[in-house]
């Protein structure tokens, strides 16, 4: 077993001390204030610096106002469908969009998807709206359909 034997204590023997090592000892250098807690202390502003970038930052072309031609943001915008009851009434093609309507209606009439029914007092009934689509089929056939939805945010 190596180590000090935990029985008896240990005893240091000081070294011999020379003339300067002894001018030394009989006159200590005044003190400091004791050191705070460096977490007690805030940090001097200087050590607080954030690095920035100076990468030159650009938006997305579709952020630049006049980067694309007004005809390619009718292309993305507008897909020929109706986006409201309103719009779809003042097309050309209002009567095959009103005929759409009328088969979703009787489709939600026959599948007993709701009923009418007088309102409680003080209740008000949720919103809905109409949703069109244009599918064409593999054999480019166009079939107008029209969904009456209700409006999810006020539910």
């Amino acid at each position: 077993h190596q180590g000090p034997n935990p029985i008896q204590p240990r005893v240091e023997i000081p070294a011999p001390v020379d003339e300067n090592q002894a001018a030394d000892l009989a006159n200590p250098p005044p003190e400091e204030p004791p050191l705070e807690d460096p977490i007690d202390q805030p940090a001097p502003a200087e050590d607080h610096w954030v690095r920035r970038s100076t990468r030159v930052t650009q938006p997305p072309d579709r952020f630049i106002p006049g980067a694309h031609s007004v005809a390619e943001f009718i292309l993305l915008s507008d897909c020929g469908e109706p986006q409201c009851y309103t719009e779809a009434m003042r097309r050309s093609d209002k009567g095959k969009w009103e005929k759409a309507m009328s088969s979703e209606m009787d489709s939600l009439i026959r599948n007993g998807t709701w009923e009418l029914t007088t309102l409680p007092a003080g209740k008000h009934a949720l919103p809905c709206k109409w949703v069109y689509k244009i599918k064409v089929s593999p054999s480019a056939e166009h079939k107008y359909k029209a969904r009456l939805v209700a409006k999810g945010f006020k539910q």
